[in-house]
């Protein structure tokens, strides 16, 4: 009678044993982050139960997983295109200076060629045609 009871209990055990080491292994890739993997207990009991909820962990965890690597690509996006943005605004910045230094210079540059000629009242020919030149070369930049 023990002899039975042995081999029964041993054929009992075995088949637990098994589902055990299924649900093990399971939880051995689940920590090294391998949430795609499924374990397969069959039966109605509590290691079934358990087989399911972790499933189910996994299910999520690999959700999340997803989730975030998704917002991590449109984070980097979105940090590149106000990289980009900032670069633009900054060369429309500086262009906006230098159009406006430029325009100074000129003015500057006007104005003492108007004092010039109004403080000379004898011209010679040679400086009548550098005003000339000068006068016909500062319209295309009124202009603008």
């Amino acid at each position: 009678m023990i002899a039975i009871g042995g081999i029964g209990g041993f054929i009992q055990s075995d088949s637990m044993k098994r589902r055990i080491d299924v649900l093990l292994d399971g939880a051995v890739r689940y920590a090294r982050g391998s949430f795609g993997h499924r374990m397969d207990v069959s039966g109605d009991d509590e290691i079934s139960e358990l087989t399911d909820q972790m499933n189910d962990m996994a299910s999520h965890i690999e959700e999340q997983v997803a989730s975030l690597q998704r917002l991590s690509s449109e984070r980097a996006a979105l940090q590149e295109t106000i990289k980009k943005t900032a670069v633009t605004e900054e060369r429309q910045r500086l262009a906006r200076d230098l159009h406006d230094a430029v325009s100074q210079q000129l003015f500057a540059i006007s104005m003492m060629m108007a004092a010039i000629k109004q403080g000379t009242s004898e011209q010679p020919d040679s400086l009548k045609n550098k005003w000339n030149l000068w006068s016909q070369w500062q319209m295309p930049l009124k202009r603008r």
